[in-house]
């Protein structure tokens, strides 16, 4: 499919809060570690590497190869928002998030851009199948907020909690974040979907190709 029939319109965009224009989005292409080291990156899949490309200015889609993924996560808040708001008055309005086993679908990407709150995740497939059923849930794989909640929480902004003798989860990164926004006063809404790794998703496997090569114009954090 061509980028042109990708980009969304100007009309739509109109209807959203976010702005390409004033929004920062960071694929977190982290490709794990093996028995001699960090493995090579492993890219966004096709269709969301070229959704992205089609809709977003290139110099603000940026490309992250850091783990483990949650100091990913606050590594990419910590420089790329709030340092550089400050060192190089790169100050963007949103933040768009999205990881490397995530397919951007449509209308899922549509429906999902149009949900109002300060943090907005995409409905996608969990090993949890409650993972939704909260009018506030939240979860990481694809996601988007206001920059001004992640300048109101204290980092770490992404962390598991464990239980006093470090036996247990009692909270995913995921709930710990949207509980920090929440007690921050922000609002926090689900819509939308997209297609996520291999937890029971049905794409097509065209749509699940992955990308043959970087993103481009991709500024890459934490290494190559």
């Amino acid at each position: 499919m061509s980028s042109s029939n990708l980009k969304l319109s100007p009309e739509f965009w109109s209807t959203v809060n976010l702005a390409p224009e004033k929004t920062l989005v960071v694929g977190f292409v982290y490709g794990g570690l093996s028995e001699t080291g960090r493995k090579p990156q492993r890219p966004l899949l096709k269709p969301t590497a070229d959704w992205l490309t089609a809709n977003f200015p290139s110099d603000n889609i940026i490309g992250i190869n850091h783990g483990p993924l949650v100091c990913a996560r606050n590594t990419a808040i910590r420089d790329l928002v709030i340092r550089d708001a400050v060192t190089m008055g790169r100050k963007f309005d949103w933040f768009f998030s999205v990881d490397n086993d995530v397919t951007i679908t449509v209308p899922g990407i549509t429906h999902f851009l149009k949900v109002q709150a300060d943090v907005v995740s995409c409905d996608c497939q969990m090993r949890n199948s409650r993972a939704w059923e909260e009018s506030r849930s939240f979860h990481t794989p694809m996601w988007f907020c206001r920059t001004k909640v992640l300048e109101a929480i204290e980092p770490p902004w992404f962390d598991f909690v464990y239980s006093p003798d470090m036996c247990e989860v009692r909270a995913c990164e995921c709930l710990y974040f949207r509980d920090k926004a929440i007690e921050a006063g922000f609002s926090v809404a689900h819509g939308g979907h997209c297609g996520h790794g291999n937890h029971g998703t049905a794409w097509s496997t065209d749509l699940h190709e992955e990308s043959t090569g970087e993103l481009p114009d991709l500024g890459l954090l934490g290494g190559e």
